[in-house]
């Protein structure tokens, strides 16, 4: 016989330790696309000059770029329904607009 073992063939997508490796590696794959993003948008928000309002207020796109990013990757968490990762991006979401914050007051 060259069968496996029974407890050999169990469907490895239904692995607990498969799908929870799978995840973290989702999540730290999807915080540092959103670094890179918001340093990009930082980097090309202090290159360019503000735009200029009808009342002369000066503004950038920069916040509303950022905003947008990370609300595509709360879409995508959401669409696949994975709850469990929905805490850690909401964790991740906080120290990368936190590291955006400090680099905008430098």
């Amino acid at each position: 016989e060259l069968a496996p073992p029974p407890e050999c063939v169990e469907p490895l997508l239904t692995s607990e330790e498969f799908l929870t490796s799978l995840l973290q590696g989702y999540n730290h794959q999807t915080e540092s696309m959103m670094r890179n993003w918001a340093a990009r948008i930082l980097d090309d928000d202090l290159r360019l000059p503000p735009e200029s309002s009808l009342d002369g207020k000066l503004y950038t796109i920069a916040p509303i770029d950022l905003f947008k990013m990370i609300d595509q990757q709360f879409e995508v968490v959401d669409a696949l329904e994975m709850e469990r990762s929905m805490h850690t991006l909401a964790m991740s979401v906080t120290e990368v607009l936190q590291d955006y914050c400090d680099s905008v007051h430098v």
